[in-house]
């Protein structure tokens, strides 16, 4: 009983010991079998009680196609999706429509991220293709402080924008040129879904420069065009608040 009505709830089957005592023992006494625990529920017994309550729920087992099926919905909603958890629904909610046994949230964690970063990996790949050598050397350049200067381009991106003035108008000016020096492609990030521009810009800001020299190159200028593309949208956006003051 306390299988049949957990089940609808989680969408999997929970082991007698993680289903809570007062829920134990409010479904006993509603059944009238008060002072019954699941302390000895033999294990054969919970097997067959498991195949009862799928075929009266019309519920399938956990399994290859089930596998398969998540896997694949995974696949085809990974490229709109920054977060892990974002694709872990997806799955979830693609099961559930078909009326599937839900496997443990690690195991879905497991499939979503094998997908992502695999998907995440082949992105970046795609993103530094499209850069000629001289723009590979200008983004990893913005690591390096110059030696005029107190830092580096990549700790001016970082900072965060001035709040909406006309005192700092020309300041946002000289960001906004220095942001289009880079010249990076338009249709670098075409098909870079814009929650994973933000999500890898805002990445981008975490690290030091020393940090993010460590990463994979690929990885590295991607993230770093990101960072530039949110960050010229952004001083754009703020720069015609303060002409419009």
């Amino acid at each position: 009983m306390c299988l049949l009505k957990t089940f609808p709830i989680l969408g999997r089957f929970p082991a007698p010991e993680d289903i809570p005592a007062a829920v134990v023992e409010y479904i006993a006494k509603r059944a009238g079998l008060a002072g019954l625990t699941l302390a000895t529920y033999p294990k054969r017994t919970r097997a067959r009680h498991r195949s009862e309550i799928r075929r009266h729920l019309g519920i399938h087992r956990w399994g290859g196609a089930t596998e398969s099926l998540a896997i694949q919905t995974i696949e085809r909603i990974v490229a709109g999706r920054a977060h892990l958890s974002d694709l872990i629904n997806g799955a979830i909610e693609a099961l559930i429509a078909a009326r599937y046994e839900l496997p443990a949230l690690s195991t879905l964690r497991r499939l979503a991220g094998g997908v992502h970063a695999q998907a995440t990996q082949d992105c970046f790949a795609a993103v530094d293709r499209r850069l000629d050598t001289d723009l590979q050397q200008r983004l990893d350049g913005l690591l390096t402080v110059p030696k005029d200067a107190q830092e580096s381009e990549f700790a001016a991106l970082c900072k965060a924008t001035k709040r909406v003035s006309r005192s700092h108008l020309e300041e946002l000016l000289k960001q906004l040129q220095s942001l289009g020096k880079l010249s990076l492609p338009q249709d670098l990030l075409a098909d870079v879904p814009p929650a994973k521009i933000d999500a890898w810009a805002e990445e981008a800001r975490r690290p030091t420069a020393t940090e993010l020299r460590e990463y994979t190159p690929a990885r590295r200028r991607t993230m770093l065009a990101c960072l530039i593309h949110r960050t010229r949208a952004t001083r754009v956006d703020i720069t015609i608040c303060c002409h419009l003051l």
